[in-house]
């Protein structure tokens, strides 16, 4: 489903398997947003979410339970992540480009934070918790870079797996690993930082050769 975008005309591409009941709770909770409460505000919410993210990982490396807080903090972020921008347009108030800007850049803080809070609570190798980060700083320099060569932008991800379904994920990891041993945790981190590293390195063949094609068409119409 695509959906004009308001930078610039730009579509935005839904294809989660969470989207459709996702847009029918914002449709249902947007007007009930109270009218102190403005698009802004729930935008810079992620930047104190970021904080304290960071804050339990330190906290749990004496107490895995701590972890948990995680969970509730992905949770309030998903909330007001999802809510910003559909209380902007709802209202009328929103602020385009200022919008635009510190949305994103604030998700790209949050999902750095969990990368870094779990590193820390766990000590995770350098080497393990470097690509973790590279992966996650890749997939949005990618994200942006494709957003801009090809005037379309991916809300949802790949294959019906983008961030929500992440987020449902990270809230179900952050309940349950405390009860696993430190080396299950370690072992389960290199394995998925290895695999979405070799799906990155995928999409990045995939992208290149369909912006490739894309020039091409372009300048036989020429």
């Amino acid at each position: 489903m695509n959906r004009e975008d308001a930078m610039d005309g730009r579509k935005r591409i839904f294809s989660s398997y969470l989207q459709p009941l996702e847009q029918k709770l914002i449709k249902y909770w947007v007007p009930r947003v109270p009218k102190q409460i403005e698009a802004l505000h729930l935008t810079l919410m992620t930047l104190p979410f970021s904080g304290l993210v960071i804050l339990t990982g330190y906290l749990a490396r004496g107490e895995k339970l701590f972890l948990m807080f995680n969970s509730l903090l992905v949770i309030f972020q998903y909330i007001t992540d999802s809510l910003d921008g559909a209380v902007g347009r709802y209202r009328k108030t929103g602020l385009i480009r200022w919008g635009f800007y510190m949305d994103h850049f604030s998700d790209y803080l949050f999902a750095c934070s969990l990368v870094i809070s779990y590193s820390v609570a766990y000590q995770f190798p350098l080497e393990v918790a470097f690509l973790l980060l590279l992966v996650t700083s890749g997939y949005f320099v990618h994200e942006f870079l494709s957003m801009f060569a090809s005037d379309r932008m991916n809300v949802s991800g790949y294959y019906g797996f983008g961030p929500s379904e992440i987020k449902m994920l990270v809230i179900i990891m952050g309940f349950i690993l405390p009860f696993f041993p430190f080396e299950i945790v370690l072992g389960s981190a290199g394995v998925l930082g290895v695999f979405f590293g070799l799906f990155f390195i995928q999409l990045i063949y995939r992208s290149q050769k369909k912006l490739w094609k894309m020039d091409m068409k372009i300048k036989k119409m020429k």
